[in-house]
């Protein structure tokens, strides 16, 4: 769309607001609502002049838009018919006339006309379906940076347009199926085949139609998406849509778009948060005390792993768009610090692939060479004595003297079935996202019993039995990995949740046992926020009991870290993390507490958060952080933190 009328669009929001803000004085609105008791008023700021009560200042705040972020959207929309979009050849792609009545909705409407649509062609081949194509439109987006990451969206309006211009009516219908195709990417053309039936309006391309991580890599300054209107085949021959009728069916051309991925695209779900810091942990004054902070959901692919993450990047602003003068200033003046790594100085490849090697490097941390602790794997643990842990009568607890090395406390074991009478199980069922997930199962040596071979092991979804495995419990100990086809794990759906059962059947056995312990559940890590964070002035063991402004994060992934909200303004590095809960680094936690805990902190982790978000109360002098997670417990840990970056217990116990 025109650009004009996007700026008169902001700065007119902007300078309509202007008038808001003749009385505005500082105000702290610090977490979800504000404060813990959700009453969605300001909070006193350390600096607010002449007030007691925060209702004083409840007014608008300062609502002129003083900067946005990130200040260079790197988004280039062509809609049709404008500078770079061309249909090929012209006279077969039709515009709506204006005496006619337009069914189809949710077209751009730029200077031109709504759309443009031509009729379809059965494509001529089954493996190519651009084969065939009588009419193509084609979108050219120039001055674009080599090597940068971008995400291409086309919209599609929905609906029939009237070919007729009078009465009676003749609608045509937009065909199921629009193939588009993307060249000068690295890696050679795309083409992707877009199921119009999954989305309205604006569809971002790379998988069909449906949600995707996929972003495009230009070779050079420039990428081309065309439009064709083929009617596309299944490998068989026929049409991939049974209903399909070429040259009585449309094909449209609207707007689409391209935006810069990575570093400078995202979206929001938890929102900002504004607080007046009021140590500096450097020493000195504090920098730039009125804070936003705000946590943005980015896209990232991190070609080390060879995956796409969602990360949550938290990033600090200055409040009044006081200048920080960092090299580069991130593009942004106003940004003093971003977490958990530096956000890009500035747009060039260079300050991206350092940004991309640096998110690399947190995600496989905290230790890269111990993959089992990797930030990048969310690893949930259901032991025997869970919640999530049920026993049939056939399996009892063991302990020392019969097993030893168990995972917790202790595990249960069962003699192998004879027969239907004597046939038992566990049953583990954790609380698990919707994603696939690898399973492992925890075998600890045996003393005095000999073990199964042939241990069947099933896995379902819900009540469906999708697979059973054999495991031979004699061939290893710890954790050991289960068989899934090609490898790829098992899927845990929203209403069919992956859980797993060891039963006690084994072929050939009679006479040994079978023993069933923890199972793990394995899958990537979710890293990004959607609990809204928490600033509060506060005690912290750095390591000693200090005063400092502390900013409290909980992702989607189940982990909470308790970060140091005024950072190192001069550097932009991220700032200090005083505690994060659970441990990242499991040896050497000087909390572990085995009453609470029990051996091996067989306590049941948070697993992710949602829109749930901490709050905090004053117990006894001391403040104490809760939270519920998505497994529907409440957490609760000392905001102090128990030094050396591990959590603490509350004053009053707990902790989960």
């Amino acid at each position: 769309m025109n650009d004009w009328k996007k700026k008169w669009t902001r700065w007119g929001a902007g300078m309509a607001l202007l008038a808001l803000t003749g009385l505005a004085l500082p105000q702290d609105y610090q977490g979800l609502m504000s404060t813990s008791g959700r009453s969605g008023l300001p909070s006193l700021a350390p600096s607010t002049p002449g007030a007691t009560s925060s209702q004083v200042y409840n007014d608008f705040g300062r609502g002129f838009l003083r900067w946005w972020d990130p200040a260079d959207l790197s988004r280039i929309s062509i809609d049709n018919d404008e500078a770079g979009a061309a249909g090929v050849p012209l006279a077969n792609w039709n515009q709506p006339l204006p005496t006619t009545l337009v069914r189809a909705s949710f077209a751009v409407i730029g200077t031109g006309p709504a759309y443009r649509y031509a009729t379809t062609q059965a494509a001529t081949s089954n493996t190519d379906p651009t084969a065939g194509a009588t009419s193509t439109y084609t979108w050219n987006f120039t001055g674009l940076t080599a090597g940068q990451e971008y995400e291409l969206r086309v919209n599609l309006p929905v609906g029939p347009t009237d070919l007729g211009g009078g009465a009676p009516l003749n609608l045509w219908f937009p065909q199921k199926y629009y193939v588009y195709r993307v060249t000068g990417a690295v890696g050679g053309a795309v083409t992707d085949v877009v199921d119009a039936d999954l989305f309205n309006g604006s569809v971002r391309l790379g998988n069909g139609g449906a949600d995707t991580s996929v972003v495009f890599v230009p070779t050079g300054t420039t990428l081309t998406l065309t439009l064709y209107n083929t009617t596309p085949r299944r490998p068989d021959g026929g049409f991939r849509d049974p209903n399909a009728q070429p040259g009585q069916q449309l094909v449209y051309a609207d707007e689409a778009s391209l935006s810069g991925a990575g570093p400078l695209a995202g979206r929001y779900v938890a929102q900002p948060v504004v607080h007046e810091v009021q140590v500096n942990p450097l020493g000195g004054a504090p920098q730039y005390p009125r804070r936003v902070f705000a946590s943005r959901i980015e896209e990232s692919f991190l070609g080390a792993l060879n995956r796409t993450y969602n990360m949550g990047v938290v990033t600090s602003y200055t409040y009044d768009s006081e200048r920080v003068d960092l090299p580069g200033n991130f593009g942004e003046p106003s940004i003093a610090w971003s977490w958990p790594v530096q956000r890009p100085q500035n747009s060039s490849t260079t300050e991206r692939q350092r940004y991309a090697n640096d998110l690399s490097t947190y995600v496989s941390g905290p230790i890269p060479a111990n993959v089992g602790i990797r930030r990048g794997d969310q690893r949930v643990v259901v032991d025997d004595l869970n919640g999530g842990a049920t026993a049939s009568p056939q399996f009892a607890p063991a302990g020392p003297g019969v097993l030893t090395g168990f995972y917790g406390v202790n595990a249960q074991i069962s003699p192998v079935a004879t027969g239907p009478g004597t046939l038992g199980r566990v049953a583990y069922f954790p609380t698990l996202r919707p994603a696939t997930y690898q399973v492992d199962v925890f075998i600890p040596p045996v003393s005095l019993s000999p073990l199964a071979r042939n241990v069947d092991i099933e896995i379902y979804q819900g009540a469906t039995l999708i697979d059973t495995v054999q495991i031979d419990q004699t061939a290893a100990s710890g954790w050991v990995r289960l068989p899934s086809p090609g490898a790829l794990g098992y899927t845990s759906l929203l209403t069919q949740p992956l859980n797993v059962q060891i039963m006690n059947s084994s072929t050939g056995d009679a006479g040994r046992f079978v023993v069933a312990d923890a199972v793990r559940f394995v899958t990537q890590s979710d890293l990004s926020i959607s609990s809204t964070p928490l600033a509060r002035f506060t005690q912290v063991r750095a390591p000693g009991l200090v005063n400092r402004d502390v900013m409290i994060v909980a992702r989607e992934n189940g982990t909470i870290a308790a970060i140091d909200a005024h950072g190192e303004v001069n550097t932009g590095n991220a700032p200090q993390t005083y505690w994060t809960y659970p441990r990242e680094i499991p040896a050497g936690d000087p909390n572990d507490d085995t009453t609470q805990d029990g051996p091996d902190r067989i306590a049941e982790a948070p697993t992710g958060f949602d829109a749930s978000s901490p709050a905090v109360a004053n117990i006894a002098g001391q403040d104490a952080l809760y939270i519920t997670a998505r497994n529907g417990k409440v957490y609760s840990l000392d905001m102090a933190g128990g030094g050396g970056g591990y959590p603490h217990r509350p004053p009053a116990g707990g902790g989960g």
